[in-house]
């Protein structure tokens, strides 16, 4: 009488059908998320960080910063002279 009944009345394929949805489901979220994650480390634009560690570049003397600004215009002939005369002063 209180044996192995039907479970929720479905019987045995019914919770086997169950059981395989959930499991299904399971893998699915594993690799949903999975999938994210990737997706964030890989993400075209610099903003992931696979990118930010390519596009690395390392810390420069002051002349050359001075001599990138004055060649992109950022700043005027009498500005670059100025300041490359106080760069030369504090080396000495």
């Amino acid at each position: 009488m209180w044996g192995y009944g039907q479970g929720l009345g479905m019987g045995f394929y019914g919770n086997m059908l169950i059981w395989s949805l959930l499991n299904l489901l399971i893998v699915l979220v594993i690799t949903g998320l999975g999938y994210l994650i990737l997706r964030a480390l890989f993400k075209s634009g610099g903003t992931g960080r696979m990118n930010n560690i390519q596009n690395y570049t390392p810390p420069q003397d002051a002349m050359s910063i001075l001599k990138e600004r004055y060649a992109r215009g950022e700043i005027s002939r009498e500005e670059y002279l100025r300041i490359r005369e106080d760069l030369k002063q504090d080396e000495h």
